[in-house]
């Protein structure tokens, strides 16, 4: 709690800064001795371009001249100071400041985020640093020939703009000039809280508008949806830090927090802790290494709010209250399942219903020529349905699965051009899940047919081929538990597989896996099952050999290990791993200096599929290939955007082929490719990438250039070769 207060106290509304410079010290004959300026500033939506941040006072001058401002670009600017440089702007300066010297930074400045300014400053010259990196700099002329022009520099003090422009300030210092700039952009940084946008939460469909949809009401047709809350520091890693998050309900369009139901009295949000529900605002959920999971369920409909949306609003529980401790999740519209069930099951889909891009129904004719679309995803069946389904099963073994009709799914749109590619699933954006985007990579009529786990392209298999459950026999692992898996999040079936595989055998495993892909429609379900006993094992090894049996280790001396694990599994012979993709990996643990357990799992769960799909002779082979890199390392989405977008976008059809952050074992996508490429209207669009490996039509990387919408492979400059 000490060093919770310690903090607060370090943040500063932007129009109570004050930042005296009368520490400064400056001699005779020292021109190049001098001080250096440091300190976090955040800047809210009310920023304009031409504004002035901070103002420099000084007795001596008639009014306020600009210190720190916004140029017409929205970059961010620092002028000379009074009392000491020449150059400094005259009292009264205004915008467009034309023939007054000032440097500015390199990029556009955002809002609502920390930015780390540094300013070294010397008697005759003056440079800026953004993020601890200096921009640019210029030569001064100097004032200071006397004793008294020195002291002259001691009265000027930089106070904040009387509110004109809110924002923040944290840990302001002057610092004599040999202390590092850089050192203290890492040293001490400020916090922000974080919603992870980087997956569409399970039970969540998001519209092209962008505003989630998820089914709430009657406590039977709740549907659970998982928010995860980051806290992460100026630079954007998880910080541990002991803090409690509460969650609420607010309106979209005021921020006004939603009313209990005037039916029941019952909170609009619940949260659900170890199987018991809780108005949200009672229960608030603790900061784990930096990470904090709502699951929860909406009691209160839009239609009863005069269909207005909603957000989750969250908030620290027992600190000051900041605008950069606080996040709100994307608009919702909170819909009954009824609903969503009067959707005709022949209507053309816009927009993907689950986060779970790979789950795609395959459309086939029945015998009455009428096309039936196989669900994506159970998780709109209620289990008196799917019980339903279980007991006609049982009576007929001779059932198609695809003949039965899930109301609440409609089928993905089909593409019009004949493909280059046979994919397993539609290529669906990343960015923002519920777009329809034109269908790159997909057979009309197989789009399906192969799947991406297997470490071997003799083990494709198309899932085509009717898979019949065992049925009547006895089985180790039952329907329920099927149901169960097939109804859950990421997390949670992760959790029934490690269970499973302490009772189960590899028959037992195998028939699970099958009976999975059948209910949802899926075979890659299947692949992710397939893997998990020799997941599983090869990571209890892996973590007993790096922590020697302790519950932590350093994250410098696991790494070397883990990156050898990995090289050997992929079977990767020519190229290691960058010191960037060693950062992503670390982001991907959610560790600092020393990794636990449960952070070594979330990076191994990650790591292993990627791993195996690696191993497949034609991945291999454009893994392995450096000139031109076909396939970049493991870089974020916004490194990917950042190198198609910067500093002005490449042309259309410009790609990078990367592996997504966002999925993890057993999600049906671990390991799969993404294409990232610059659409027809200059945006970055990314699509999953499922390929047929039995196609044997020519090299990979000539059919991908064979696809109109992608004409030249990009590139990402990153530093060299981690050792």
């Amino acid at each position: 709690m000490g060093n919770e207060r310690e903090s607060d106290e370090k943040y500063c509304r932007l129009r109570d800064v004050k930042i005296s410079l009368d520490s400064v010290a400056l001699e005779e004959g020292e021109e190049n001795r001098g001080f250096s300026l440091c300190f976090w500033i955040y800047l809210s939506n009310s920023a304009r371009p031409c504004s002035v941040i901070l103002h420099q006072t000084n007795p001596k001058a008639q009014g306020d001249v600009p210190f720190v401002a916004l140029n017409e670009e929205s970059k961010l600017i620092i002028f000379p100071l009074l009392g000491l440089h020449e150059e400094a702007p005259c009292p009264g300066s205004f915008f467009p400041w034309r023939g007054v010297t000032h440097l500015s930074a390199s990029d556009v400045c955002p809002l609502e985020r920390w930015v780390h300014i540094g300013c070294q400053v010397t008697q005759k010259y003056m440079c800026l640093h953004i993020n601890g990196i200096m921009v640019t700099g210029t030569n001064l002329g100097s004032f200071c020939n006397g004793k008294n022009q020195r002291d002259s520099l001691k009265l000027t003090t930089l106070v904040g703009n009387k509110g004109e422009v809110e924002g923040y300030v944290y840990n302001s210092q002057v610092l004599p000039s040999p202390v590092s700039i850089k050192s203290q952009y890492t040293k001490d940084q400020p916090l922000r809280l974080f919603l992870d946008y980087s997956s569409l939460p399970d039970g969540v469909e998001a519209g092209p508008d962008g505003v989630w949809s998820i089914v709430g009401g009657k406590p039977s047709c709740r549907r659970n949806f998982t928010l995860e809350i980051l806290l992460l520091n100026g630079i954007g890693q998880p910080v541990c830090r002991d803090m409690e998050i509460m969650a609420t309900l607010v309106y979209a369009d005021n921020g006004a927090p939603v009313e209990k139901s005037r039916d029941d009295g019952e909170d609009p949000l619940l949260l659900s802790c170890d199987g018991v529900e809780y108005p949200s605002t009672n229960r608030p959920v603790p900061l784990v290494c930096g990470r904090a999971a709502f699951k929860l369920k909406m009691a209160q409909l839009s239609s009863k709010s005069d269909n207005r949306l909603f957000r989750v609003f969250f908030y620290p529980f027992s600190t000051q209250r900041y605008p950069f401790l606080e996040t709100y999740s994307q608009p919702i519209r909170c819909i009954s399942r009824s609903k969503q069930s009067q959707r005709p099951t022949g209507s053309r889909r816009k927009h993907s219903p689950t986060p779970l891009p790979c789950e795609t129904p395959s459309s086939r004719k029945t015998s009455n020529g009428h096309v039936n679309g196989s669900t994506c995803s159970l998780k709109r069946e209620v289990s008196r349905e799917i019980q339903n389904q279980t007991q006609t099963l049982n009576q007929n073994q001779n059932h198609n699965p695809n003949q039965h009709q899930n109301g609440g799914v409609e089928k993905f749109d089909q593409p019009e051009k004949r493909p280059k590619i046979e994919c397993k699933t539609p290529m669906v954006q990343e960015d923002v899940p519920g777009n329809s985007l034109e269908v790159l990579n997909a057979k009309s009529n197989n789009a399906d047919a192969a799947e991406s786990c297997p470490p071997s392209d003799s083990d494709s298999k198309s899932f085509n081929e009717v898979v019949e459950p065992r049925l009547g026999g006895p089985s180790a692992l039952a329907d329920s538990l099927v149901f169960r898996y097939c109804l859950e999040g990421t997390w949670e079936r992760s959790i029934i597989l490690r269970e499973a595989l302490s009772t189960a055998s590899d028959d037992d495993i195998a028939d699970f896996a099958k009976r999975v892909g059948l209910y949802t429609g899926c075979s890659h379900h299947r692949n992710q099952i397939l893997m998990a006993k020799k997941l599983i094992e090869e990571g209890n090894e892996m973590w007993a050999t790096i922590s020697f049996d302790k519950t932590r280790v350093l994250w410098t001396c696991a790494i070397p290990e883990i990156v050898k694990k990995f090289m050997c599994i992929s079977n990767s012979k020519n190229r290691g791993l960058m010191e960037q993709d060693i950062e992503v990996l670390r982001e991907i643990a959610g560790c600092s200096e020393e990794m636990r357990k449960e952070d070594f799992e979330r990076l191994w769960y990650w790591m292993y599929p990627v791993a195996l799909t690696l191993v497949r002779e034609r991945i291999n082979k454009l893994w392995e290939c450096m000139i031109p890199r076909w396939i970049e390392g493991f870089i974020t989405k916004e490194e990917a955007e950042n190198a198609l977008k910067s500093p002005r976008p490449e042309r259309p059809g410009t790609f990078l082929l990367r592996f997504p952050t966002t999925r993890s074992w057993p999600h049906p996508d671990a390991g799969n490719l993404v294409i990232s490429y610059v659409g027809s209207d200059l945006m970055v669009h990314h699509k999953l990438l499922a390929l047929n490996y039995s196609d044997e039509r020519g090299e990979l990387q000539h059919l991908l250039l064979e696809e109109p919408e992608l004409t030249q492979l990009g590139r990402v400059i990153r530093p060299e070769v981690y050792s």
